[in-house]
């Protein structure tokens, strides 16, 4: 019997190189499900995150039974219901955060973002030009 060849199938697997055999793209290493690219710049946390960070360990200690999903409705509901006063220190820590991106990375640009319908923006521009010939 033939031996089968899976490599196609296993694009999931973490790469051992830092690029491709013959060099024309970029490593890709895989992390928590999904493929990215080994020059990733991650996006500057905000004041959830900021927050977040610390507190899911604290939660996670006092309720070591407790999963996952749960922690995160936790520390949403908790979120949303800190005053202004208490994520103060927060905001200021993920500007802080934001600013130190920016001059780290000078060029940083987060990517294309995909229009939610083409159809609906159309027809809106549609109308319009139908409501100025009337």
């Amino acid at each position: 019997m033939a031996s089968l060849d899976f490599s196609e199938y296993l694009w999931d697997r973490p790469s051992t190189s830092a690029s491709s055999v013959d060099g024309s793209t970029p490593a890709v290493v895989a992390t928590a499900g999904r493929r990215r690219r080994r020059n990733h710049i991650p996006r500057p946390m905000n004041p959830f995150m900021v927050w977040a960070r610390a507190e899911r360990k604290q939660l996670s200690k006092a309720n070591p039974d407790v999963h996952n999903v749960e922690l995160s409705r936790l520390l949403g509901d908790k979120w949303k219901s800190m005053s202004d006063a208490e994520k103060r220190p927060f905001v200021l820590e993920a500007e802080r955060l934001k600013r130190q991106h920016l001059t780290d990375h000078p060029g940083y640009n987060r990517g294309a973002r995909r229009s939610r319908s083409s159809s609906s923006s159309s027809s809106s521009s549609n109308s319009s030009s139908n409501n100025n010939s009337i």
